[in-house]
């Protein structure tokens, strides 16, 4: 039995090496790119390959928590959905 688990950077974390990417796309005249990130796939093979528990032990060896999560299915688009809250001033300094 074997299981295929992918890693990359989170939603929320565009990376210093997706800026990159698309500064080379922009420069070559592809401006409709805003972002291109590097994931890695592997292949967990044996028994225990579909066992959550060896999974978890498997992706905390190979990806930072704080800049990557595990992708439960394969990704079409990196957006999120979420809506930005209206903007708004607090008055810290007020009494």
């Amino acid at each position: 039995s074997h299981v295929v688990v992918e890693v990359g950077p989170r939603m929320t974390f565009t990376t210093a090496w997706s800026t990159n990417a698309v500064a080379v796309c922009r420069a070559v005249g592809l401006v409709k790119i805003r972002r291109v990130e590097l994931s890695r796939r592997f292949k967990l093979i044996g028994p225990s390959a579909a066992d959550a528990h060896t999974q978890n032990a498997f992706l905390a060896l190979v990806h930072d928590r704080m800049t990557e999560c595990p992708y439960p299915t394969t990704l079409q688009t990196f957006s999120t959905g979420a809506v930005p809250e209206a903007v708004y001033e607090v008055p810290v300094m007020q009494e």
